[in-house]
């Protein structure tokens, strides 16, 4: 292409025709040579109007021997209605998004977009192209996804969302919290700003969708369980004696199954682990470090499994093993998994594939079935509780913030700190900080060893 000419391009021209070259190419056809380039409202006007010659700026389609200025598949341009207006598809922009993403952000980012790319497509409709999206189709979007019940597509399987939204109504079932609804409303906005930033669309119609909160909601907010909830909690059959620990783990019987189910609270309470990172362990993860049991937090597999996630760098960290753990049984389960041949701290949990993570089915029954089961349900309560148990501990015990921050796996302020965040190795000062972590009106001596607690 000569560009030696009486009119030569302006600034923004140049500009904007350089970002065709970079994200198309010249290729030849049989009818001639060709700019093949993603056809975007901005390059469709700005090649329309352009005047270089030798180029000849007719946009269209290969065959019948017409020139070409597009790329990609007819079903990727081309609306399902068969108009053939030009355009990318909500479902083909997602679909780019997501693998950009994947490549380059977080597993748990990606899982969060894509699940907010489907509730897009749900409300508007995957076939839409994309230039043709609306701010009232985007404001249709945010209605819907602030109503939207928890657990829709368990609670209404085969539902719409807008479906689903009414069917709630009618039984007056709980909403997410605001915050996890802005977090949801926040990613539309990034959505749609790198759609605007690849020219898939001229103005991002997404923006300043976070919703305030009303005062009730500022002030509701998590909260530790308090010391009635831990004794229903720890006096609940699953820890005295039940059925069994998978239907039956309310109702009264002779056994106290030592899995997941038993576990993971006594964890929760005494490690201050998330549920994610408890349930996700190996049993190469419980090792002895400088003669101190610990848990090994992190997300690599000794085997070259994939399945263990972190949510931040700082996550990763060791945490001595609370001698309350100890003597209810840890060691002696790890121990029992390792003559079997185990790779899993609990084998008996599954992987969701549609989140990559243990989480989703224990934190439904934890707080919705066995919470209620045993009368220790409180809306601002759930199993994440447990870690500001541990927390709150830690500081009556007067804990220094720098071990609270290692045990707990936060980042540390550079503000505060000459240093990136990171692991405390001297895990005998670790270990001396936990043991410091007790709960005085709380008796667990029913689950001991020794006093046949055992199951």
């Amino acid at each position: 292409m000569n560009m030696q000419h009486q009119n030569p391009l302006s600034d923004e021209e140049r500009y904007v025709l350089g970002k065709i070259l970079e994200t198309g190419s010249i290729t030849k056809f049989p009818q001639g040579t060709y700019l093949v380039c993603p056809l975007t409202p901005m390059t469709q006007d700005f090649l329309q109007v352009l005047s270089v010659p030798g180029f000849r700026n007719r946009i269209s389609e290969v065959g019948n021997d017409i020139p070409v200025i597009r790329s990609g598949t007819p079903a990727e341009w081309i609306g399902e209605n068969g108009s053939g207006e030009v355009g990318v598809s909500l479902q083909e922009m997602c679909n780019r998004f997501l693998e950009e993403r994947k490549q380059r952000g977080s597993y748990q980012s990606y899982m969060t977009f894509d699940r907010i790319c489907r509730y897009l497509v749900d409300i508007i409709g995957g076939a839409t192209l994309v230039r043709k999206i609306t701010r009232k189709d985007i404001l249709r979007a945010r209605r819907l996804i602030l109503e939207m019940p928890m657990f829709y597509q368990r609670r209404f399987p085969g539902m719409s969302i807008e479906q689903a939204v009414e069917a709630a109504k009618e039984q007056d079932l709980p909403r997410r919290n605001i915050r996890t609804l802005n977090q949801m409303l926040i990613r539309i906005t990034i959505l749609f700003k790198w759609a605007e930033g690849e020219w898939l669309i001229e103005k991002n119609p997404a923006l300043n969708l976070v919703r305030k909160p009303s005062p009730s909601e500022i002030r509701f907010k998590r909260r530790p369980f308090s010391i009635e909830q831990l004794n229903k909690i720890f006096q609940a059959p699953i820890f005295t004696g039940c059925i069994d620990d998978e239907r039956e783990f309310n109702n009264p019987g002779p056994n106290v199954p030592r899995r997941a189910r038993f576990w993971a609270s006594l964890m929760g309470l005494f490690t201050g682990l998330r549920l994610g990172e408890i349930l996700q362990l190996d049993v190469t993860d419980i090792q002895v470090i400088d003669t101190v049991p610990c848990i090994s937090v992190s997300h690599i597999s000794e085997d070259g499994e994939t399945d263990k996630r972190i949510k931040t760098p700082a996550s990763e960290r060791y945490v001595p093993i609370h001698s309350e753990l100890i003597r209810i049984g840890l060691l002696d389960y790890v121990d029992d998994l390792r003559r079997n041949g185990e790779r899993k701290l609990f084998p008996n949990q599954s992987l969701s594939p549609s989140r990559g993570s243990y989480t989703p089915c224990m934190s439904i029954w934890f707080n919705q079935r066995f919470l209620k089961g045993v009368g220790a349900y409180k809306r601002e309560t759930t199993f994440h509780s447990f870690r500001h148990n541990f927390k709150d501990a830690l500081q009556r015990a007067g804990v220094d913030i720098l071990y609270m921050r290692n045990l707990c796996g936060w980042s540390l302020s550079r503000s505060t700190f000459d240093y990136n965040y990171g692991m405390l190795t001297d895990v005998a000062a670790l270990s001396g900080a936990i043991e410091k972590v007790c709960y005085p009106e709380l008796d667990l001596s029913h689950l001991y060893m020794d006093t046949g607690g055992g199951g």
